[in-house]
């Protein structure tokens, strides 16, 4: 997503697909590019005609009673939407009779065998569907490939108006389904699927749905950045397919007897935030890392590496803190140097991680300094599986080590950093680099908007107020963390006015969280999150 704000542009969420920790599953050596013409950000006013189609009748109307209509779309606030209601009189196309509206938009372009699909979606309250998923058009291949390959992310209702067993929670679940049919050369034909729970309605938060399509014989789902299962197709997927995304209605699901449209258009209405695509390409020689920012977490703890205060920075010092990277005192800027050597310098302000004194033996000091030109302050990176150790260039016996800190946890319970042995390989020397730190966790650093004001600090068992500036008319999401980065309260708010918003946590829900320390993050329809520490007493 490009956005201009403050007369310059602002470029959010495009570096990687959505993995939580530990979970991207690209092979060592490649990195994830963007396939601009199977993405969409929806952040124009209409549906981009160059990368979507919105119906195609020549292929497929509907399934009635739900009619495919093009007035359904819509693009706005940065969501592609698709809103449901009833026909004022029955329609009868192809002989069919249709009483409702529905919508069917697909991809101009196909997507191809080890491409990785993502959609961040929100359901829509109806006894329609939800959907993302893929197929191939039989009529265009030939020979042996005349079949159907279908290949379904999520298919989700948010009204169930069936009583049979299998469908009762389809209004808060992810279903992913693999079929095969019309085959022409006596390939198998079946459908292989899963499931997995949501953690609420489907209809009340924006979740993220994904899946890579690794292999012919391989496909990879995943929710919200987790991994949840893998599917093996009934017959080789290995025919380029096209997205859809699509609300319409099934046979099992049956019409309500008040029609099923008598909510809101909120309510009537799929949000699809955006789309994207991707495809592995080869890491660029010597560099296992891409230019840019990110967190640096260690295997031991799950600690983060960063200053103790922001911007109390200096030499000889640095600190793990519990906080989830999501502050610039936390957050680091990656600068390939060659040969997978970096310069690695803090986000917050112009020091360096470095090894002072260029001292080069066990237990010197890790710290942070201004200067970048000297051999001290160059890191050579070596992967061991999916983590990193980080040797200076002047000294690559030694490696970067976290010790615990061995008296009274402190408020960011501080350990210490420096060098050890880099032959002993142990976790405390082994670190994650999480990418795309400013997207994921949000900057604060827009000067024409207030901060994130949240109080009464700290608080115990009592509202907590969420003050925050809006930009713009539109949408917002509320987000509690704690500090392991787990998901504690969440709220979307459809519509807010532009200018200063005051928003709601009710006492009902901070008397439940442990005394410590939380992230609030909330972002609004112009997609830039802001962020704040919680204190609970």
């Amino acid at each position: 997503m490009i956005m201009t704000l403050l007369g310059g542009p602002v470029v959010l969420g495009q570096s990687n697909p959505t993995f939580n920790s530990g979970q991207d599953p690209k092979p060592s050596g490649k990195v994830w590019a963007l396939v601009g013409n199977l993405s969409d950000e929806f952040s124009g006013t209409s549906l981009n005609t160059t990368k979507w189609k919105n119906t195609d009748p020549t292929r497929w109307v509907g399934r009635a009673p739900g009619l495919f209509k093009q007035n359904t779309v819509s693009v706005a606030n940065g969501n592609m939407r698709i809103t449901n209601y009833k026909l004022g009189s029955p329609e009868v196309v192809n002989g069919s009779t249709f009483t409702h509206a529905c919508g069917h938009v697909i991809s101009q372009n196909t997507g191809n065998v080890g491409y990785y699909y993502e959609a961040r979606m929100k359901a829509n309250k109806t006894f329609m569907s939800s959907t993302f998923w893929l197929i191939n058009y039989k009529n265009e291949q030939t020979g042996c490939d005349q079949r159907v390959t279908e290949l379904d992310i999520q298919e989700c209702v948010g009204y169930i108006n069936s009583t049979a067993s299998w469908t009762q929670d389809f209004d808060q679940s992810m279903h992913s389904n693999t079929h095969s049919r019309n085959v022409s050369c006596g390939e198998p034909v079946g459908s292989r699927g899963d499931d997995t729970p949501t953690g609420g309605k489907v209809y009340d938060a924006y979740h993220t749905y994904g899946a890579w399509w690794k292999s012919a014989t391989e496909i990879q789902f995943f929710l919200d950045g987790q991994y949840v299962y893998s599917v093996t197709p009934y017959a080789d997927f290995d025919i380029p397919m096209y997205i859809k995304l699509v609300t319409e209605t099934y046979d099992w699901n049956p019409v309500p007897a008040d029609g099923g449209m008598t909510g809101t258009w909120t309510e009537r209405t799929t949000f699809y935030d955006w789309v994207r695509t991707w495809k592995l390409e080869d890491a660029p020689s010597g560099q296992l890392i891409a230019n840019g920012r990110y967190a640096i977490k260690n295997k031991a703890d799950n600690k983060y590496l960063g200053a103790p205060e922001w911007p109390a920075v200096g030499n000889n010092f640095n600190a793990i803190t519990v906080t989830p990277g999501a502050y610039n005192d936390q957050r680091w800027d990656f600068e390939h140097l060659g040969n997978d050597v970096y310069r690695i310098k803090l986000a917050c302000c112009t020091r360096y991680l470095e090894v002072p004194y260029a001292n080069c033996a066990n237990g010197s000091n890790v710290g942070t300094w201004t200067a970048a030109t000297a051999s001290h302050q160059k890191w050579k990176l070596e992967k061991v599986g999916n983590y990193y150790m980080f040797k200076p260039t002047h000294c690559t016996s030694r490696a970067m080590d976290r010790s615990p800190n061995s008296g009274s946890a402190s408020t960011y319970n501080n350990d210490n950093v420096h060098l050890w042995n880099a032959s002993s390989t142990n976790d405390n020397q082994l670190w994650e680099i999480i990418p795309n730190a400013s997207a994921r966790l949000g900057e604060t650093t827009q000067a024409a908007r207030a901060d994130l004001v949240v109080a009464p600090q700290p608080v115990s068992g009592t509202d907590l107020n969420v003050t925050f500036d809006m930009l713009a008319e539109g949408t917002a999401d509320l987000v509690l963390f704690d500090l392991k980065g787990q998901t504690i309260y969440q709220r979307h708010y459809p519509k807010l006015q532009a200018g200063q918003v005051q928003l709601r946590v009710p006492a009902t829900e901070t008397s439940k969280l442990a005394a410590g320390m939380y992230i609030m993050r909330v972002t609004g329809n112009d997609g830039i999150p802001q962020v704040a520490k919680v204190w609970v007493k």
